[in-house]
């Protein structure tokens, strides 16, 4: 990572004083790069000159075996007035929600969520549609043969549906490497499964509707079309 090759019982230096490292936790991310120090209340405040002693950001408190956590939390909500008090699963809530509400981050990703759908879409449409003119006389001919329009439409939603499945390989592929890359630079990047699924129900019904421009043009084709000219 960011701080080297670093081993227990080294010492290094921060922010120009000598300290020795006792501990690595490999589990704690942040949602930058940079590398998060844990240490004692009185070595921090020996580290940061202001840091006073009334300004205390985080302390993390470890329950005994057989403890109850809720009653735990409100114990020590009792008696820390002023201070909130987490359990794991809510300060990383909390945490999320920071990062996606509060800095703005999350309305960016989702702004750009949307902007790549309606991309999606127009990419994905004209790209159908350039096919289907294509073929249109070939289409022609089978309802000129008796085809219903149906059975079109069923030739242009399973093209659409090929493409849908194909993109999302694609983009699953590429989400994998990149994942690879992430733990390269010492970052985590989690892809729960409702996310892929939800991914896919999204390519799928973004390809679907796309095949609907389509559609609607294959259903004013005149079979006499083939006869003209």
């Amino acid at each position: 990572g960011r701080l080297g090759d670093i081993r227990v019982g080294e010492y290094r230096d921060v922010l120009s004083r000598r300290v020795q490292i006792v501990g690595i936790c490999r589990g704690a991310k942040s949602f930058t790069t940079a590398p998060i120090m844990y240490t004692s209340f009185p070595l921090a405040q020996h580290l940061v000159n202001y840091f006073p002693s009334e300004s205390t950001v985080f302390v993390i408190a470890k329950v005994t075996p057989g403890a109850s956590i809720p009653e735990v939390v409100n114990n020590l909500a009792n008696r820390l007035k002023g201070n909130d008090v987490y359990t794991t699963s809510e300060f990383s809530a909390k945490t999320r929600r920071y990062w996606a509400i509060e800095t703005g981050v999350g309305f960016s990703f989702l702004l750009t969520i949307i902007i790549s759908f309606l991309v999606g879409i127009l990419i994905v449409g004209q790209t159908i549609y350039n096919s289907t003119m294509e073929h249109i006389k070939e289409f022609g001919t089978l309802k000129a043969m008796g085809a219903d329009n149906s059975d079109i439409y069923k030739i242009i939603l399973s093209q659409a549906l090929i493409n849908a499945l194909l993109g999302y390989a694609i983009s699953l592929a590429v989400t994998i490497l990149t994942n690879g890359l992430y733990d390269a630079i010492g970052m985590i990047l989690v892809v729960r499964l409702w996310i892929n699924i939800t991914v896919l129900i999204l390519t799928i019904c973004m390809c679907i509707f796309a095949a609907l421009i389509s559609i609607r043009r294959i259903k004013r084709i005149d079979p006499a079309i083939l006869f003209r000219g």
